[in-house]
């Protein structure tokens, strides 16, 4: 930010210094009609080469305005997720989990959805499990909530609930959503779907593998065809 400042502060410098040079040449009766266009010339082509940029500078006076986010958040931007480091007037630092830098253009900010995860307190755990369909749905409902209640990072209020959601092609889908603070939203995601698994395998409720059944037409005939060839006799020559 300090370097986008001191560039912003030596740019509106030099045009203040064009235009006191234009006033005083044109006090002492010098012409300066064609100095000024020439200079509007100039400008223009220097505007349309550095149109990226100039986009980019805007988007970047919109972001300190406004603050969608400051340093610290952690922000989902485009398909990219993390903690914001830096905000400058031209581009935005982002770190992710596994410390990777990522440089976004600030004029791609203003144009896609900003996903501001720290800018509210608490933040919502939703994890889905598929269990068997000959599965009894009560005792996983009641292992998972049971679960999430006893979990120190999770909230009572709202309280933690579990829902079937999905009748899926190999498997019942329940999903529970539960309540905690964004710093342990992801602790306490790790710490239940190890526990889900746990408790899940102590009651023999299986969590199915996707599967397909072919159905081939016509297989039987086929069958029946290929058994009757090979009891047809064969012939000497």
């Amino acid at each position: 930010m300090k370097q986008s400042l001191a560039f912003l502060s030596r740019l509106l410098y030099g045009v203040l210094l064009v235009v006191v040079v234009l006033a005083a040449l044109s006090k002492v009766g010098v012409q300066t009609t064609s100095v000024v266009a020439i200079l509007g010339g100039a400008a223009v082509a220097v505007g349309l080469s550095l149109k990226d940029q100039l986009s980019n500078f805007a988007a970047g006076i919109m972001i300190v305005t406004f603050r969608p986010f400051v340093r610290g958040d952690y922000v989902q931007i485009s398909s990219y997720t993390g903690t914001v480091t830096e905000i400058t007037l031209v581009n935005t630092h982002l770190t992710t989990i596994n410390n990777h830098d990522i440089i976004i253009p600030n004029s791609d900010i203003t144009t896609s959805a900003v996903v501001n995860y720290t800018a509210l307190p608490n933040r919502r755990v939703d994890i889905t499990v598929g269990i068997g369909y000959d599965a009894d749905i009560k005792t996983a409902k009641d292992l998972m909530l049971s679960l999430a209640r006893n979990n120190p990072l999770s909230f009572t209020d709202p309280e933690p609930i579990v829902r079937v959601t999905n009748l899926g092609d190999n498997s019942v889908d329940l999903t529970l959503n539960v309540w905690t603070t964004n710093a342990d939203w992801w602790t306490m995601q790790c710490q239940l779907l190890e526990q889900f698994k746990h408790a899940l395998d102590d009651e023999n409720i299986e969590i199915p593998f996707p599967q397909r059944s072919i159905h081939v037409k016509g297989l039987d005939q086929m069958i029946n065809q290929m058994g009757q060839a090979q009891k047809l006799p064969t012939t000497k020559d």
